[in-house]
């Protein structure tokens, strides 16, 4: 009876330490990131039977359990996506607004309107070479604002192909890293076996939603799947590489996209994903910021492109009509105003002001009739355009203007409505995620005072069944 008392005391002790630790170790993961709290799993040892039934033999630690709830983890990387989604749209758009500083005195619409009033002035006395000349100078601030706006665009736009090209090479790192803790998680019989490089996989895999959508199924040995969009990126144990690349339309329109590739680069297919960081650069490249773009969306650069061809257009089927100061008499000279640099279709980048008439004031032709110096009719046909509700889209330059910003101004306004939306669905699913698998040291603390004096008890049996013993064996001699 007392051996078995020794053997149970025995048991009880190294039980109650084995909780101990796992407790101690709670503890001292209170602020590791993804660790979720672990908990020692005791049951009751075999029992013995004799004729008066069974008896206990003590407490076996079968084994340690994670609180790990993976539909909170789910719902936590989709959140992260959207959320990261959301912030990259609205400090797209953010830096597009900068960009453009508009309104303001230095602006596109001011310069444009500048341009019309040196023609209202000049309408006044046609004659001076001095209001001639403002034409000029007004004119070029307009070239100016269009090609620096173009410039500026196509830098953030090769910014972003550039930043994205280093994220991609991150997310590479991310899905090798987990496809090696596949095959670690793979030596242990079970995932609870292998706790540590289950945390480690589940904050990547967080780091990993950041860039896109991010859909995880189970495989063999404690393995899992991943799926980035609509492509898998890890099977298993393997792992895809994925690389930024793109394709040049006829038309001349550059479409970025992502690739999954193999060992040497070859395409195997591309990756569309629906959320996350990598969903906005695609969007905003391929659209938003694109001069060429062909989808039918928002797109800021053909706005622009649109408008500087048609005030282009809509001055020059004016101005060719018109006679200069020292055109002879008969058929008008047929000048244009502005014209594209290299020829084509006028557009934000190669407009500039035609060079039969840059720098030549005299040959403005603000007349309709050739040797009538007085003669202003061009002149204010031109500045009267200011307020034509035909130039663009059923409205004027000023309107089509004021009409781009504020639906860059939506866009920008719903990613802002979607960042404060998508917090607070994030600290909501963080104090969830929380308090299903993070440690609170209140009942850590609680815990480890309960195996305390349970270890102490049986520590206690110890000493009793060795005290019984020893009087039994005093009683002998």
């Amino acid at each position: 009876m007392s051996f078995r008392s020794l053997n149970i005391g025995k048991r009880g002790v190294l039980a109650q330490q084995f909780a101990q630790n796992v407790v101690s170790n709670n503890i001292s993961n209170v602020n590791t990131p993804g660790y979720s709290r672990r908990a020692a799993v005791l049951t009751e040892n075999f029992a013995q039977t004799t004729k008066g039934g069974q008896q206990g033999n003590g407490v076996f630690p079968e084994a340690v359990r994670s609180y790990r709830d993976f539909f909170f983890e789910r719902d936590f990387r989709d959140n992260t996506s959207r959320l990261n989604r959301s912030t990259m749209d609205s400090t797209v758009v953010q830096r597009i607004e900068t960009l453009l500083g508009e309104p303001s005195d230095g602006g596109l619409d001011f310069a444009i309107e500048q341009l019309y009033t040196a023609f209202e002035q000049a309408s006044l006395k046609p004659e001076d070479i001095g209001l001639r000349s403002l034409i000029l100078t007004k004119a070029d601030s307009v070239v100016k604002q269009f090609r620096d706006i173009d410039q500026r665009v196509n830098e953030l736009r090769s910014d972003m192909f550039v930043k994205t090209r280093f994220s991609l090479q991150e997310v590479n790192r991310i899905t090798a890293e987990i496809a090696n803790l596949n095959k670690e998680i793979g030596k242990f019989p079970t995932e609870e076996a292998a706790a540590i490089f289950v945390d480690q996989r589940s904050e990547l895999l967080i780091k990993l939603a950041k860039y896109g959508d991010v859909t995880v199924s189970n495989d063999r040995g404690g393995a899992i799947n991943i799926n980035l969009g609509n492509m898998p990126v890890i099977a298993g144990t393997e792992s895809y590489n994925l690389d930024l690349r793109e394709s040049v339309a006829p038309t001349g329109e550059r479409t970025a996209f992502i690739a999954r590739v193999d060992n040497f680069g070859n395409q195997l297919s591309v990756v569309t994903p629906n959320s996350g960081e990598f969903a906005s650069f695609l969007q905003h490249y391929n659209q938003t910021l694109d001069d060429q773009d062909s989808s039918g969306g928002y797109s800021i650069m053909s706005r622009f492109n649109d408008l500087a061809n048609a005030i282009g257009t809509r001055i020059n089927d004016v101005f060719s009509t018109g006679y200069g100061l020292d055109d002879p008499a008969g058929p008008p000279p047929g000048l244009n105003f502005f014209e594209a640099q290299g020829g084509g279709a006028i557009s934000a980048r190669n407009i500039q002001i035609a060079t039969t008439i840059n720098g030549q004031p005299r040959r403005l032709t603000l007349s309709d009739a050739p040797n009538e110096p007085g003669n202003a009719n061009i002149a204010r046909a031109i500045s009267n355009l200011s307020t034509d509700q035909t130039i663009i889209s059923g409205r004027s330059a000023a309107n089509f203007l004021n009409h781009t910003y504020s639906e860059l101004g939506n866009i920008g306004a719903d990613a802002a409505t979607g960042v404060t939306a998508f917090n607070l669905v994030a600290e909501q699913l963080t104090i969830q995620r929380e308090n299903a698998q993070g440690v609170n040291l209140d009942e850590e603390t609680v815990d480890l005072m309960k195996f305390q004096r349970a270890f102490q008890a049986s520590a206690r049996v110890i000493t009793t069944s060795n005290e019984l013993l020893l009087t039994i064996i005093n009683l002998g001699r």
